[in-house]
């Protein structure tokens, strides 16, 4: 199976943004490594998001083409419903809300890792998300308090991007295997761009 654009974007475009901001690169420029740090928080945190919007985007468009089955009118009403009050576009990419917007597709998206990665890893991918965007929050809204008391260096950023990239990686199967078993079609991604 061809993997969904969302996640080719993931692996090349949005990975490509956030190699850009390697320390070392970052450093020579005269950038403290704390700022460093908070740049690759605030980068890590809003293309991850950009990655669940895309999948959500994606899988909502072969949702509403399957669903519909030719019929322009229920597509037309599909693609109001799957699109409207996404929390991603007025929130971050938290595990809530993106448990409630992909739930719009019938997908109990937590449950779903969980089946596909065991309990454990759901956990922590799940710890992973949730702190990372309390961490964006804490730059973004210049908390230094909170931003000390999470000990936010290089170390804690790169296991956030490596767990967000399994997060992602995983999303992707699960929302995959989810429109296969839905509509009984081979291939979610490959006939609908």
């Amino acid at each position: 199976m061809s993997v969904s654009a969302a996640y080719d974007k993931w692996t090349t475009e949005r990975r490509a943004r956030l190699r850009d901001l390697d320390p070392t690169v970052l450093r020579l420029s005269g950038t403290t490594d704390e700022r460093v740090q908070w740049s690759r928080v605030l980068m890590l945190a809003a293309e991850f998001q950009g990655f669940a919007r895309d999948l959500h985007d994606e899988a909502g468009r072969v949702f509403v083409k399957e669903a519909a089955r030719g019929n322009s009118l229920l597509e037309g009403v599909l693609v109001a419903r799957v699109g409207s009050g996404r929390s991603m576009d007025r929130g971050n990419a938290h595990p809530g809300n993106l448990g409630t917007d992909f739930l719009i597709l019938g997908i109990p998206l937590w449950d779903a890792l969980k089946a596909q990665a065991g309990r454990e890893t759901t956990l922590q991918l799940n710890s992973a998300a949730e702190h990372l965007n309390k961490a964006r929050n804490a730059v973004a809204h210049s908390n230094l308090f909170e931003i000390k008391r999470m000990g936010i260096d290089a170390d804690v950023v790169k296991d956030w991007s490596s767990r967000m990239d399994s997060l992602a990686k995983l999303m992707e199967h699960v929302v995959a295997d989810h429109l296969v078993t839905l509509f009984g079609i081979s291939n979610p991604w490959s006939a609908h761009g």
